[in-house]
């Protein structure tokens, strides 16, 4: 027979990846920045059906709840991210990260209002962890597949370099077949898989990572759980779902209580769609990931192997889905006045995967590069427009600066030829032209294209747009039409 084994992995993004955090089409929805055990597992089942793998095998590692998927999380240099602690609170308004209180054992200054740290990632140290993310448009469809006029949505993805830790663990055979799969195909994950997206490559963690240890099993008459994925309970009782903690379910005998004035929850509804039936799962409440879940009044104090092996397994159902994943009085629930740092950014130390070079790679990456150039140049036109706004420059003049940009575009004219045709310009003699760039505002535009190399026109053409929109603005608040 054999025995227990766990695998850390590190999932590699070689293309962007949406896991959109809903399944509607139309409007702006945003992207998980983690990949659930719920999308690996049906990954890594994709992966060995496609291998060639018997179905019969297949349904022994798959189907039967053995082997768990953990969550894959952001792995920032050699430490995996934890989700922000639910009841870490900063006062309202403030950015501070020092004025941190943790109000599940800190005390609530009457006089002061709080409000809750914002979601996200933390390294052991407590050091922000920032996830790529990026959003483009797309074309909303109809039921038939074409194009709904009008309508548009977005994708969200993450950005391609992103790296994530997971864990796969279960009978030592079984998870090294799994494993192997999973290198040798690569994972498919999220929206348009098929075709530009999802594409993440499977290594074996070459040493262990950075964790958060769970504490003292009991400090001062409470024990208090931070659910570091999702967890999904049922009641004893009843057999339904339900939000309600029970202690039983964490370990705990059932002279424990659960204390909802200490503890931080929040509750979320998912339903997964499974891709080979083509229809909706059942829904799932669940507790979100992040909350604090404290108990207290119990008449025996817990055995701490018992909790251990309680947190080391998961708590509620669908655990071999990545639901369950807890700690028992991490130190961060402990301490009544943490402290953030950072931020950093979600990437790991390893070195990364070579560039493909295919010609399509090679297009797409051109692209990319003008997209940020043109981004570039706008950022910059918007900034220059925010110096010039002090000397009301007429629309007129705005306008003869557009014509100007745009012609110059059109002609490909250099940087030094546009420079001259405006030095020309300002120094024509024309009156209403000399009033309107007169104290520094005309050095200030020219500076400003010399510095740009092969894009001084669409600067040029941006900033004069930028000051037609200004002075139209500026006409409405004074009211006139």
């Amino acid at each position: 027979m054999s025995g227990v084994a766990s695998i850390e992995l590190i999932l590699d993004l070689e293309t962007d990846v949406s896991l959109r955090e809903s399944n509607r089409t139309l409007g702006s929805v945003g992207t998980l920045t983690w990949l659930p055990g719920r999308v690996l597992w049906g990954a890594a089942a994709a992966a060995a059906y496609r291998s060639g793998m018997a179905e019969a095998e297949a349904f022994r590692l798959f189907h039967r709840g053995r082997i768990r998927f953990r969550d894959a999380v952001p792995l920032a240099g050699d430490a995996r991210c934890y989700p922000v602690p639910r009841s870490w609170h900063l006062p309202k308004g403030s950015d501070a990260r020092s004025g941190v209180r943790n109000l599940a054992v800190g005390a609530s200054d009457p006089d002061i209002q709080w409000q809750p740290v914002a979601e996200g990632w933390l390294t052991v140290d407590a050091s922000v962890v920032t996830v790529r993310t990026e959003v483009s448009m797309r074309t909303a469809l109809d039921r038939t597949g074409r194009a709904r006029e009008g309508l548009l949505h977005t994708l969200p993805v993450i950005r391609a370099g992103t790296r994530f830790w997971t864990t796969i663990s279960g009978p030592s055979d079984e998870v090294e077949a799994v494993v192997r799969t999973m290198e040798a195909e690569g994972l498919s994950l999220g929206k348009s898989k098929n075709t530009e997206l999802g594409r993440v490559r499977v290594i074996r963690a070459p040493l262990p990572v950075e964790r958060l240890d769970s504490g003292p099993e009991v400090v001062a008459g409470s024990v208090m759980f931070l659910c570091v994925s999702r967890v999904v309970l049922r009641h004893s009782g009843t057999g339904f779902p339900t939000l309600m903690p029970d202690p039983v379910d964490f370990g705990l005998d059932p002279t424990w209580r659960f204390v909802p004035e200490r503890s931080f929850v929040r509750s979320v509804s998912v339903v997964h769609f499974n891709s080979w039936r083509a229809r909706p799962e059942t829904e799932r409440l669940a507790l979100e990931k992040g909350s604090v879940v404290a108990f207290a009044g119990g008449q025996s104090l817990p055995d701490p192997g018992r909790l251990r092996d309680v947190a080391e397994a998961g708590v509620g159902e669908w655990r071999h889905q990545g639901y369950g994943e807890v700690l028992v009085n991490p130190r961060w629930l402990l301490d009544p006045d943490p402290v953030l740092s950072g931020p950093v950014s979600g990437s790991s130390s390893l070195t990364s995967h070579p560039e493909p070079e295919d010609e399509l790679f090679r297009w797409a990456h051109q692209r990319a590069r003008l997209s940020r150039a043109r981004l570039d140049v706008f950022e910059r036109a918007m900034a220059l427009a925010r110096q010039l706004a002090g000397y009301e420059i007429p629309p007129a003049q705005w306008g003869a600066l557009h014509r100007k940009a745009r012609r110059a575009r059109i002609y490909g004219m250099t940087t030094d030829a546009l420079v001259e045709d405006l030095k020309a310009w300002f120094g024509s003699g024309r009156r209403n032209v000399a009033e309107a760039w007169k104290g520094g505002a005309k050095d200030m535009l020219l500076e400003s294209l010399r510095s740009e190399t092969d894009r001084a026109a669409i600067l040029l053409e941006q900033l004069a747009n930028a000051g037609m929109r200004g002075q139209r603005e500026s006409a409405g608040e004074a009211g006139i039409r």
